[in-house]
């Protein structure tokens, strides 16, 4: 989608674009109910992701402009919300599946895709910002990444992104292989996956408070966000790398939620210092496209070095060493941000 999202942003209303998304998701999960095959849930599981991938920055913008003045607190508190859900969803799906329930888990996630078209209903007008820029469908998918190739703090928050990602992403990937190798019952498995993926949501809601907490008595402690997010990343690998009971597992989940909230504030904290301020849409968008693009190439080199050594948690543990530089290449964004903030508290003294 990230190919093809600034084009379709600038092409059809915000309106259209949530309603066109929530149905496709919608028709893809009933869909889901009757497959048995595995190549085509992987298919249906991707198609999801695609539709979902437009729909989700399209609600945020909308729900953003909507707010107006309110919107710091207002966008809080539906950040708050949305993890919250995230943390009950994978354990009522745990329930459904292991009472055999599957169908019915799909059905409810049918029904969750449904509902967010009712406000989208009762919106008037278009509900879209005027774009402005070339017609050339070329041009307007390549705005995003011209603009990263073009900045060299941008290029270097990228790079730093990537390299964040080997920690962040290699444990969802290696959880199934690592509670395999507990040799756990199938229901058992079941609530240890689905635990640990509520517990990564819980740590980034803890990780939201207390830092919410702290940024709003000194804003100058944001410039330790891309270590914290180094710190948390290396002690979630070393913490599976010894791991052997489901609560070890939780805990290193919970670590890992810590570090993503840290890495996703890094990213729309420093990001717009180095952005120009029309093209900041359009760099998330692109952005995101390469960090995902590389997750997933990086998620199946994992699992075949995995299949080699046989060691999925000693593996992620050689592999982090390659994020020990993405904090430092975060500098130059830091400084940026920094220099803006001692310029924003001299004008307030004036």
């Amino acid at each position: 989608m990230g190919i093809f999202g600034d084009a379709l942003l600038q092409a059809y209303a915000n309106r259209t674009i949530g309603i066109g998304t929530s149905l496709g998701c919608a028709a893809l999960c009933l869909m889901a109910i009757t497959v048995q095959d595995t190549w085509a849930a992987m298919a249906l599981t991707g198609l999801i992701s695609f539709f979902s991938a437009l729909g989700g920055p399209n609600i945020t913008a909308t729900f953003a402009r909507l707010l107006g003045g309110n919107r710091a607190s207002g966008m809080a508190n539906y950040q708050s919300l949305s993890v919250a859900i995230a943390i009950a969803s994978p354990m009522l799906g745990a329930l459904l599946i292991s009472a055999g329930r599957s169908g019915w888990a799909l059905m409810i996630v049918r029904l969750l895709h449904v509902i967010p078209i009712i406000p989208w209903l009762l919106l008037t007008g278009q509900h879209r910002d005027a774009q402005d820029g070339s017609r050339n469908f070329r041009d307007n998918a390549l705005v995003g990444y011209r603009c990263i190739l073009s900045v060299r703090e941008l290029r270097m928050m990228t790079t730093s992104r990537l390299l964040n990602n080997v920690l962040y992403i290699g444990l969802p990937v290696s959880m199934p292989l690592i509670i395999a190798a507990m040799h756990l019952e199938p229901v058992e498995a079941a609530w240890t996956q689905a635990s640990g993926i509520s517990a990564i949501r819980f740590g980034a809601l803890c990780g939201r408070t207390i830092l919410a907490f702290l940024l709003s008595r000194n804003s100058a402690i944001s410039r330790w966000l891309p270590t914290q997010t180094l710190v948390c990343g290396l002690a979630l690998i070393a913490l599976i790398s010894v791991v052997d009971d489901p609560i070890s597992l939780e805990v290193a989940c919970a670590i890992a939620g810590l570090g993503q909230f840290a890495f996703r504030l890094s990213g729309t904290t420093f990001g717009p210092a180095v952005t120009p301020e029309n093209k900041l849409a359009h760099v998330i968008l692109a952005g995101d496209t390469i960090v995902r693009l590389f997750s997933a190439v990086y998620g199946l080199v994992l699992i075949a070095l995995v299949g080699a050594t046989g060691q999925p948690a000693y593996t992620l543990l050689g592999l982090s060493a390659f994020a020990i530089p993405a904090p430092f290449l975060m500098r130059p964004a830091v400084q940026k941000h920094c220099e803006a903030l001692k310029n924003e508290e001299t004008k307030n003294k004036r």
